[in-house]
């Protein structure tokens, strides 16, 4: 119990725990999530209007609401989670047409856009300074999760501090992105069955991380994370 955060928004002081994991065995092709009071960022406009593109969305709100938690800045995650599962990449991403891709480019860019503008602020019991880091320059608002399958997941975190034109540079170039990691990661999955026993395989959960300068993203896995943040 000596790690929480607390965000202002419209003037509310709100408390945020961990975001509860969205079921990956249905058939929803995205989750949204985000605390109970966030009564100002009603869902309604989003559910219609990617239901109008083909998209199946499922709400979900934050259980673990206002309870302290004791982990590290990476592992507590963002107030808000926009969770990429399983179907999109199967169905959507390949079913898709151009038009419906791009709405949803679209949708995504306006949508992390706003929710970076939340301004969270995370406080930190002076037993556990260490949890936290003072270089950290990614967003505790918002962040995207794609659980391509069990094995695989992606965490792209957002920079808090780019400039908003790059930002929307950075997410159209987003989903282009995920979608080759996925194949490329389903290609090392049949290799992985094919010459490993199933006991042996392991896990991946890799990171994304916009390098402003070269204009790309960059793949990270967690231990990479925390060491570029390390105090």
């Amino acid at each position: 119990m000596n790690y929480f955060c607390t965000t202002h928004f419209n003037n509310k002081l709100i408390i945020i725990s961990q975001m509860n994991r969205i079921d990956t065995k249905d058939l929803t092709h995205i989750g949204l999530e985000s605390p109970v009071n966030f009564a100002d960022l009603s869902p309604d406009d989003d559910i219609n209007y990617l239901g109008s593109i083909g998209v199946n969305v499922k709400i979900r709100e934050n259980k673990l609401f206002g309870q302290p938690l004791a982990m590290s800045f990476l592992v507590l995650g963002t107030a808000c989670v926009v969770y990429l599962l399983k179907p999109f990449f199967e169905e959507f991403l390949k079913e898709a047409g151009k038009d419906s891709y791009s709405h949803f480019k679209k949708w995504l860019i306006k949508y992390v856009v706003e929710r970076r503008k939340i301004k969270v602020i995370t406080l930190t019991a002076s037993q556990s300074l260490d949890k936290d880091s003072k270089t950290y320059d990614q967003s505790k608002s918002i962040s995207i999760k794609a659980i391509i399958s069990d094995e695989f997941t992606i965490t792209v975190l957002i920079d808090d501090k780019m400039d908003e034109e790059n930002l929307e540079i950075a997410l159209d170039r987003l989903c282009d992105q995920l979608l080759r990691l996925n194949n490329d990661l389903l290609l090392t999955d049949e290799s992985q069955n094919t010459h490993t026993t199933e006991t042996s395989f392991k896990k991946i959960h890799l990171f994304l991380i916009f390098n402003d300068g070269k204009k790309e993203w960059e793949i990270l896995t967690q231990n990479q994370v925390f060491k570029k943040y390390k105090n």
